[in-house]
């Protein structure tokens, strides 16, 4: 199938970029499943000198219920050929179809040798094991206290009393101080944190700013930057400021919930991309057609609760609950 169908049917999962390729097979009842990471995708050809390897099993939802997602063997030819070269291997010549490509290398085994991968291979996006997350205070926020009417410089504010200052709230985010600073007010166990390990801390890279309302409709994004995306409503539909409520124009526009809802009524969706708001878990969540009740999973061991919130679509959809994934 070609990747504008399979993108279709993913597009609130995970994008299908060029570097993918997919097929459909569920009508066979056959698929690639858990455990054949990393198998070939082949195009089958005259005899067994004649196969192509095309794609390399890569992810997908469920087995044999929605197209599988391999890698394009295409997209990274170059670097194949390459890295063939530089271990001495050898690169028969391969024909496909008009097109004359020289792939497959054969290694040295020997040659070959190394103590490590050194490529990360493609994961399934709903088991997204990551390491301990860093416990880091938030940089760049604005602090405010309305009552008072002042703007606080942010976590060296709190330091100088952090007895008093942790658990005030920021009236410019809806969130409190020990929140925005985790590490300054010793909550780290307990605070929702962007994954600073996640794309080589992606949560606060230019691209993710400039396309927040976007990258925030991926499971994988939200559940890694529940911080950056809490301004943006989850909906499948929106890939740009959009309001989410059909009576937007009636909307006060105070509480935080009708400015991330109401976004582009309000004339706020510059201002949202810049801060951060009140940080809410879904009542639950269907993760491998099991319903989980999002505050039920702090009432339960942290062996269970690491195990559960392994999940990334519970992580997305539980941020608060799975707090203690964050150390």
């Amino acid at each position: 199938m070609n990747n504008t169908s399979c993108n279709d049917v993913y597009k609130s999962l995970n994008e299908i970029t060029n570097n993918m390729l997919c097929t459909d097979t569920s009508d066979e009842g056959k698929d690639a499943c858990k455990g054949d990471s990393g198998g070939p995708l082949i195009v089958q050809g005259k005899n067994n000198m004649e196969d192509v390897l095309v794609g390399v099993v890569s992810w997908g939802a469920g087995c044999a219920k929605y197209p599988g997602v391999y890698s394009r063997i295409t997209s990274v030819i170059e670097w194949i050929q390459n890295s063939a070269k530089d271990f001495g291997g050898i690169l028969p010549s391969c024909k496909f179809g008009n097109h004359q490509i020289s792939s497959l290398p054969i290694y040295s085994p020997i040659q070959l040798a190394t103590s490590k991968p050194s490529i990360v291979p493609t994961i399934w996006p709903y088991e997204e094991k990551t390491k301990a997350r860093k416990c880091k205070d938030e940089t760049n926020f604005i602090g405010a206290l309305y009552v008072q009417r002042d703007i606080v410089d942010g976590c060296e504010w709190v330091e100088k009393n952090t007895h008093d200052r942790c658990g005030l709230l920021n009236d410019n985010s809806g969130r409190k101080f020990r929140d925005h600073c985790p590490k300054t007010c010793d909550y780290c166990k307990k605070a929702v944190m962007d994954n600073i390990n996640y794309g080589d801390n992606f949560c606060s890279s230019a691209n993710f700013r400039r396309n927040k309302w976007k990258f925030c409709q991926r499971v994988q994004v939200r559940g890694n930057c529940p911080v950056s995306c809490s301004c943006v409503p989850l909906n499948a539909r929106g890939s740009t400021c959009r309001d989410t409520y059909s009576t937007c124009q009636h909307s006060k526009c105070r509480s935080y919930n009708s400015l991330r809802q109401c976004a582009k009524e309000c004339r706020v969706c510059g201002i949202l991309e810049k801060k951060t708001c009140p940080i809410e878990d879904s009542v639950a969540v269907y993760a491998k057609n099991v319903r989980i009740n999002c505050n039920e999973i702090p009432a339960n061991t942290i062996a269970f609760q690491r195990k559960i919130c392994n999940n990334i679509v519970v992580r997305a959809r539980c941020p608060n609950a799975c707090a203690i994934r964050n150390v």
